[in-house]
């Protein structure tokens, strides 16, 4: 942003709750002649310096950087931060389910609101089917190794090979379609709705 404009937006703040620079440089704890300074242009606000005058002008930094948090035009985005889930599905990668809508969000930090709490619960929905997942397939296995139980019988003649095949397939499939659900939702601006979800990341 540059600084004349930034300037411009801390004056026409400070004017708007009739502020004198004097008063303003009191609330912020700076010094009258850095109000000045930035006010005219001649240096740029950053920091803790940036922090203090949002603070005495009671907005946020956004606000005061002219940044506004978008909501209605972004939706696809959400949605598709949503989709990236199933990236793992393509490249037998469990974590990049968990990566790559971390890197969507960092794209878009502090531009797209409630864009954390999308995060958060593709994050933890990808995490709680990961373990899940893992966590049948290692039951499965310790079975054929030490136990020996007939759990598939009755499973039109499959055996154990083919159930452990078919039970990740199911699991993919069913953290797919409850993905694509989501990003739908989303798109149609209602609430997302996933099960199971553990919430490791709160």
């Amino acid at each position: 942003m540059e600084k004349n404009i930034l300037g411009e937006k801390i004056k026409d703040l400070r004017i708007g709750k009739g502020y004198s620079q004097d008063h303003l440089s009191n609330l912020a704890q700076l010094s009258l002649r850095t109000v000045q300074r930035i006010e005219n242009g001649e240096t740029e606000a950053r920091g803790d310096t940036l922090n203090r005058l949002a603070k005495a002008l009671e907005v946020s930094i956004d606000e005061l950087m002219g940044i506004k948090l978008s909501t209605g035009n972004n939706n696809g985005y959400l949605a598709l931060i949503n989709i990236s889930g199933l990236a793992c599905m393509f490249v037998s990668f469990p974590l990049l389910g968990i990566l790559l809508p971390v890197i969507l969000r960092l794209a878009k930090k502090g531009k797209i609101a409630d864009i954390d709490d999308q995060v958060k619960t593709i994050i933890n929905f990808q995490i709680t089917w990961t373990l899940l997942g893992l966590g049948v397939f290692m039951l499965l296995m310790m079975n054929i190794a030490f136990f020996h139980v007939p759990i598939f019988h009755g499973l039109g003649g499959l055996g154990a090979a083919e159930v452990m095949l078919l039970i990740p397939i199911l699991i993919f499939i069913t953290n797919a379609v409850q993905v694509l659900i989501n990003a739908a939702r989303i798109w149609m601006h209602k609430e997302v709705k996933y099960w199971p979800v553990i919430r490791f990341i709160k």
